[in-house]
């Protein structure tokens, strides 16, 4: 995880069942921006792989 002022980036992988049933494991980015009391504004997340 890397922060910075009002912003956060996190890499992390995930591994489960896809709606159709099939199985995954990918990784991914999500990039966080929050307000000055520190609730949540916005999440962006970029996976590497064109499966989610």
């Amino acid at each position: 995880m890397l922060t910075h002022e009002d912003e956060a980036a996190v890499q992390a992988s995930f591994a489960g069942i896809l709606h159709d049933g099939s199985p995954v494991s990918l990784r991914f980015a999500d990039f966080f921006t929050f307000t000055a009391d520190g609730a949540l504004r916005s999440r962006d997340s970029f996976f590497f792989t064109p499966l989610v």
